[in-house]
């Protein structure tokens, strides 16, 4: 059934994709009145190469590797961003065509289908710009019997930098520097810091070192180190002062960082998760490190099971963690969907839990929009951001509220 389920899940993102570019091969034949069979037959060859460039890309990155296949994979990659803007903008295109034929008027089709094209150039190249460059968010997290040595002290939250052939050094280089700044106590990423198809992760290992916190940097790992291989994904960390917590906790100063690794299959369940916080104090604050903003529980049998629906039907009530009295959860994972109109499906798979902060009660959650890009290097939904956490302590009791 698991097997069944990827399948079908493949199938409709191919479906999607080649669907999609033919769409945009339509448009553009019937705006600029190609009756030409040939040009038509090119033309329609040429958008479905490109509809399968970027997996394919992606594959042969994995595969073999090299400067002409990154810069292959960097041009894919943007097309994508592009061809989404462009089917948006051309649906806008054709229902400006349709106004205007039912108001009588004859529609200037080759106006319109530039109109879409200079207006999806526009998003891309702003969703581009916003995409590598990452901005700082502010947050107050009150947390219950704080202890004086934390109280307006700055953690930074990091998640999602995949990096890899499109964030490469140069990225990681700008988020140090921007984390300087913070003058941060604790730096604390939440998965996907590579991404699954990093060519050489050991390249970062110097940059990585640099990261800065007082009291140290803490990893957990995301869905994308499973793609990596966890063991080179850990590997490139060894030696960088970066501690990576699986299923265990870390102690600092009295604060407990929690860190639960994301399950992988034939290796972890979330299950695996739990019995690591067998250590955990509920009497002292903490801190839990969470690829996803779902449940750590395992609700339900079966790791397939589990990371299908952490995908598409994820848990998002975070009983465990408030039963277990964790006073705060850094997840991201979701993106807020990196690109328009794709937030809006995030937040309803994700119940409103996929960007942000929101408390619950005494629990709280901050999930990250991420730092990085996944896919396509554009951002038109969400902040690529870096996040200023100030802890402070818990002084009143207040209504849950998002």
């Amino acid at each position: 059934m698991m097997a069944v389920r990827v399948i079908l899940i493949l199938v409709l993102g191919l479906g999607a994709l080649v669907g999609s570019h033919i769409f945009i091969w339509h448009s553009a034949t019937a705006f600029l009145r190609i009756a030409d069979p040939r040009t038509r037959a090119w033309l329609l060859v040429s958008m479905i190469a490109l509809s399968v460039s970027f997996p394919a890309t992606l594959l042969l990155s994995r595969a073999v590797g090299g400067a002409v296949v990154r810069m292959a994979y960097l041009g894919a990659a943007f097309w994508i961003g592009l061809a989404i803007h462009l089917v948006m903008a051309l649906a806008l295109a054709w229902a400006a065509h349709g106004a205007m034929k039912a108001a009588g008027k004859t529609p200037d089709t080759r106006l319109l289908l530039a109109s879409a094209v200079v207006l999806s150039l526009a998003a891309s190249a702003i969703g581009l710009w916003r995409a590598v460059h990452p901005q700082i968010i502010r947050v107050d997290a009150e947390i219950k019997d704080l202890p004086a040595q934390w109280q307006g002290k700055t953690v930074v939250h990091l998640s999602d930098l995949h990096l890899g052939m499109l964030n490469g050094r140069w990225f990681l280089e700008d988020v140090c520097e921007q984390a300087q700044e913070l003058d941060p106590d604790l730096v604390l990423i939440t998965g996907d810091l590579f991404d699954g198809s990093c060519p050489d992760p050991q390249s970062f290992k110097d940059l990585l070192r640099a990261i800065p916190a007082k009291e140290g940097v803490f990893f957990v790992t995301g869905n994308h180190e499973g793609y990596l291989g966890v063991e080179n994904a850990l590997a490139a960390l060894e030696g960088t002062g970066i501690r990576i917590l699986d299923d265990e906790i870390a102690e600092v100063k009295g604060l407990q960082i929690i860190g639960a690794s994301f399950p992988e299959h034939g290796r972890k369940s979330r299950g695996d998760s739990q019995r690591g916080l067998a250590s955990y104090d509920p009497g002292k604050p903490s801190i839990l490190l969470y690829h996803t903003p779902t449940n750590l529980e395992a609700t339900h049998p079966g790791l397939g099971t589990q990371q299908v629906k952490t995908y598409f039907s994820p848990d998002t009530d975070f009983r465990f963690a408030q039963e277990k009295g964790i006073d705060l959860q850094l997840s991201g994972h979701a993106h807020a969907g990196q690109i328009f109109p794709f937030g809006a499906v995030t937040g309803i798979i994700y119940g409103g839990f996929h960007r942000g902060f929101h408390r619950l009660g005494s629990f709280s959650i901050n999930v990250s929009c991420g730092t990085g890009t996944w896919g396509p290097p554009v951002r038109t939904a969400g902040t690529s951001e870096i996040t200023a956490i100030t802890l402070c302590g818990k002084t009143t009791d207040k209504q849950p509220q998002d």
